[in-house]
């Protein structure tokens, strides 16, 4: 019977961990976001107060709206021209999210972004094709 107390300490304890733990479906992706860097396998934004002027960029409004700051045109040689292109959002799961946008060439360019990690200040995604 001693084991009793002991077994239900460790489920309070596995349950507050758990539900102590933080996933993308909370709203955390909301906002204007600036990459970083491009790591081999991943990109990393900083959370900023609006997009750059002058980077890559992209704004994610609860409403669906998806905005995106990006290169203006086929050349990557800098000095490089930037233009916003509008387009939509939705959450595939709590850590997926598909984006419809468009591109100086294309419209309905169509990306998944899924969030590896996430906290106040930095987001980390893989970028795929579905």
């Amino acid at each position: 019977m001693k084991s009793l107390p002991l077994k239900l300490l460790f489920a309070a304890l596995i349950i507050g961990l758990s539900s102590c733990s933080k996933t993308p479906n909370d709203g955390e992706y909301i906002g204007h976001w600036e990459i970083l860097k491009y790591e081999v396998n991943s990109e990393i934004y900083e959370r900023v107060d609006a997009l750059p002027n002058d980077n890559y960029g992209f704004s994610i409004y609860e409403n669906g709206k998806f905005i995106e700051n990006k290169n203006a045109g086929w050349c990557g040689t800098p000095p490089i021209c930037y233009e916003t292109f509008k387009g939509t959002w939705k959450e595939l799961s709590e850590s997926m999210l598909e984006m419809n946008t468009s591109n100086w060439s294309e419209n309905n360019v169509i990306f998944d972004f899924e969030i590896l990690s996430i906290d106040a200040n930095r987001l980390e995604i893989v970028r795929t094709i579905p």
